[in-house]
């Protein structure tokens, strides 16, 4: 469905009369298959050396070097706690740890909820009573303004803190965004893949990135340049503004404007023609 979407080809489909920009921008679930899919397609030990890592991102606590085959893989899986039930995006049973991810839409912006985050942890301890050995991560995927420090910190422990105190001592929590996880895979996936195959994944995945408006490389904001490319200033060309994303941040008008802080990174992805002058 990635590529079809990707090429046009949706005659026929319920997705027929969507734009391809307007059919993936707003939904973090196609986002969360394209991408999980495909890193389900992976050997169980990579899989689990990506899951670390990006764990380890963000989280301080020693993961275990392996953590034996995945025996369950599954995407939105519905459990039940006393509260109600809770629907998380991605459940990863390995033999010696299991892990939740829960995905939000954009990478820099504040959508992961504590509550949520430790009413999934709640149902999960609720439905797998028997699996009290062994370690838990979560993964908080996007939905965060920035992704090193005290948010991350704060949200950590906003979500333990609604945790019981014999439970807490198990989870593994860490936070990562969508553009610093394809950084986290892929040289996973290059080097452990055959190279052909793992070229076609990683293919797949920017392509799923791209469409979903997700920056691939580290911002370089404008404040942090030398002061010499400051002073000469920024030079957008508008003439092919045509098809990128259609929010308000992303105008012509705003950018000319200068109506929000903006990165050459940002600039680059949604102006298909920039230059220093």
């Amino acid at each position: 469905m990635l590529n079809a979407i990707y090429y046009h080809k949706r005659r026929g489909s319920v997705y027929a009369q969507e734009p391809k920009v307007e059919l993936y921008q707003p939904y973090e679930d196609l986002l969360t298959a394209s991408i999980w899919e495909r890193i389900g397609y992976l050997p169980d030990s990579v899989i689990w050396h990506i899951v670390k890592k990006a764990l380890a991102a963000s989280c301080s606590a020693e993961m275990p070097l392996e953590a034996g085959a995945l025996e369950a893989f599954r995407f939105w899986p519905r459990w039940q706690f006393k509260g109600g039930e809770v629907e998380p995006d991605v459940f990863l049973q390995f033999e010696t740890c299991d892990v939740i991810v829960e995905a939000k839409r954009l990478d820099d912006a504040n959508q992961q909820n504590p509550e949520q985050l430790a009413q999934e942890l709640t149902a999960y301890f609720t439905t797998y009573p028997n699996r009290g050995s062994i370690c838990v991560g979560l993964l908080a995927i996007g939905g965060l303004p920035d992704y090193e420090g005290s948010i991350v910190t704060r949200l950590r422990d906003q979500v333990l803190s609604r945790v019981s105190a014999t439970n807490r001592q198990r989870v593994k929590f860490g936070a990562i965004s969508w553009s610093s996880l394809y950084r986290v895979l892929e040289p996973i996936v290059a080097g452990s893949a055959d190279t052909s195959a793992g070229t076609r994944l990683l293919r797949d995945m920017k392509r799923a990135l791209v469409l979903h408006d997700v920056a691939l490389r580290d911002r370089v904001w404008l404040a942090d340049l030398p002061q010499g490319i400051q002073s000469q200033g920024l030079n957008i060309s508008l003439e092919n503004y045509d098809g990128f994303a259609p929010w308000p941040r992303c105008s012509p008008e705003l950018l000319m404007n200068k109506a929000y802080d903006w990165s050459i990174g940002d600039a680059y992805g949604r102006i298909q023609q920039w230059r220093i002058q």
